[in-house]
This record gives structure tokens, sequence and C-alpha cells, in this order.
């Protein structure tokens, strides 16, 4: 199951309300969907932080680049908890 803490529940919901990133919109689903399906794929744990240790997947369209973070979550390891969705100033 994927879960979403507060705040990148809010930039989802605010993302998919805006036409002018439906683009970005839509590759940020297909990965939350792949993390929902499977966190455990390759692809989606290219790129780590370690402290604090969270994964991290970039998604772009022609504008923007954004990324989302996340872990697995600690009480239940096949559950994926997304901890950021947002612009990637540090990509």
């Amino acid at each position: 199951m994927l879960r979403f803490d507060p705040e990148p529940a809010e930039a989802y919901r605010e993302l998919r309300k805006n036409d002018a990133q439906a683009e970005l919109f839509s590759r940020v689903r297909q990965v939350c969907g792949e993390l929902d399906d499977d966190h455990g794929q390759a692809h989606l744990r290219r790129h780590r932080f370690t402290q604090p240790p969270l994964w991290y997947i970039t998604v772009a369209d022609r504008t923007d680049t954004w990324v989302i973070l996340w872990e697995p979550s600690p009480d239940h390891p096949v559950d994926a908890i997304i901890r950021y969705i947002g612009p990637a100033s540090f990509a």
C-alpha cells in the first residue's frame, strides 16, 4: 500500500488540478502507481539519501523537474510512504 504524508498528499492534489502541468502529473501518478505495486523495483531505488534514509525518483516534463522522496514503512515494509513531492531544487 502507498501512503502519503500530509504535505505530499496536498502537493499531489494540487498538481492533479493544474491543467498546465497535466504531463507532469501523469508522470508523478505513474511513479506512485509503481511504488504502490512493488517498491522493490530497481529503477525506484537508484538514488538514495543516507541521512535521513530516503529514496528519491526524479520526474520531469518539458519544463519542470520534480522529485518524489519515499521510504519503506518502518511498521509494514511492504508499504511505501511518500515524504515529499515537489520541485527538485537539488537535482
